[in-house]
């Protein structure tokens, strides 16, 4: 895939806003803006690839009582998705349902690529963390200092990882700004709503946990800042195409309209979810992949070249903690078991997806399930996760 890697900021898209106030408010924020200098550097191009070894088949047994589990929540029609359990270089995967519930429908593959909503977050958090390897980010700079006219100064890049910038979440405000559901949004239409205070913190950083997506989208926006990359060829670039992730990409909405992929979200009637407006916001969700690119991944991370050592067990340990037993690092979840093991992981949702990584910190060991259907509920962790 050919991509363009100029190493210069992109300069800013027009806000497709539909009010006129707004647009001249926009303009005047770019002429207040466009004498700043911004200090930008671009993070160095990684061109050696990460290999990882195929996993063999798990035994028998285990495969049989996880395939009865789900074969049990397919059949009561709370199921329809995709599913790969790894333990100790071996595997087991399985295709349950259908890509989209109409009268002649296909059905799933292993191969298939589910948008992974908030799972795009620790893929975020990834990218972050290979500039900060790299001396181009820090945990402590601010986010003014990559993105100078945001209203944030007192808002670092380890506020937005672990949820405790006390940012407001855009979708609150951004029906009654955006006013055009017909037209993608994306982050420099964010941005711009943001440079007009139009997003408010709701608290001092550091005073709560908050689970919010605009602290994702911010750590976008700042991989391209310093990278002089779109988000999307970055994390190609860096990430997939290194990992070898190769069914993987980030949702360009102006470009491709989410409806053109085969798997298709549904609401618990079977109709397809269409897409919204703010399915051009990444960083926070946006992200297309599929099992098996997942556990390329997982299996990366035991390979030299990945991150550095000491960084990536910072990311996976508890950073904050936001309810009993549960805590949040960069971009994971974080469960302490009984056993003395710990489960590192991430769900995620949208627009009828959920998608599940969840892998232990003490054993080779991973479930990765993603659905296209949300009737059923969320899955029990706590069962499945002794299934093998």
């Amino acid at each position: 895939m050919n991509r363009n890697t100029e190493s210069t900021i992109r300069p800013a898209r027009v806000a497709k806003l539909p009010s006129l106030l707004y647009l001249f408010i926009f303009f005047g924020i770019l002429l207040s803006c466009c004498d700043q200098d911004v200090s930008v550097q671009k993070s160095q191009i990684v061109e050696d690839t990460i290999v990882v070894d195929l996993p063999i088949p798990l035994q028998d047994s285990v495969s049989t009582c996880i395939d009865d589990y789900f074969n049990n929540l397919f059949e009561s029609n709370k199921f329809n998705g995709v599913g790969l359990f790894y333990r100790d270089g071996k595997q087991f995967s399985f295709a349950k349902g259908v890509k989209r519930f109409e009268k002649s429908p296909d059905s799933l593959e292993i191969t298939d690529q589910f948008q992974l909503a908030s799972l795009s977050k620790p893929f975020t958090a990834y990218a972050v963390l290979q500039l900060i390897e790299k001396g181009l980010v820090s945990l402590d700079d601010s986010v003014t200092s990559f993105l100078p006219c945001t209203p944030y100064s007192n808002v670092t890049v380890r506020h937005l990882l672990t949820h405790t910038s006390g940012i407001g979440y855009y979708a609150y405000i951004t029906d009654n700004l955006w006013g055009s559901p017909d037209n993608m949004m994306d982050n420099d239409d964010l941005i711009t709503m943001m440079e007009c205070k139009e997003v408010p913190n709701y608290f001092q950083p550091e005073q709560y946990f908050d689970y919010c997506n605009t602290n994702y989208t911010l750590l976008a926006d700042i991989v391209e800042s310093v990278s002089g990359m779109t988000f999307q060829e970055y994390m190609q670039k860096e990430v997939f195409d290194r990992l070898g992730m190769h069914s993987s990409e980030i949702l360009e909405a102006n470009k491709r309209d989410p409806l053109e992929y085969a798997v298709h979200g549904h609401f618990p009637s079977k109709d397809s979810k269409r897409p919204s407006y703010l399915d051009g916001i990444v960083g926070d969700k946006g992200m297309y992949s599929n099992v098996e690119d997942l556990l390329t991944f997982y299996l990366s991370m035991s390979e030299d070249g990945f991150i550095q050592s000491d960084l990536w067990a910072e990311a996976t340990k508890p950073q904050e903690r936001y309810a009993r037993n549960l805590y949040y690092g960069y971009g994971w979840r974080i469960k302490p078991l009984s056993n003395e093991d710990t489960i590192v992981y991430h769900n995620g949702w949208w627009r009828g997806f959920r998608s599940y990584f969840w892998m232990s910190k003490k054993e080779d060991k991973v479930c990765i399930v993603l659905t296209n259907w949300i009737k059923g509920g969320y899955l029990n962790q706590d069962e499945i996760w002794l299934l093998f």
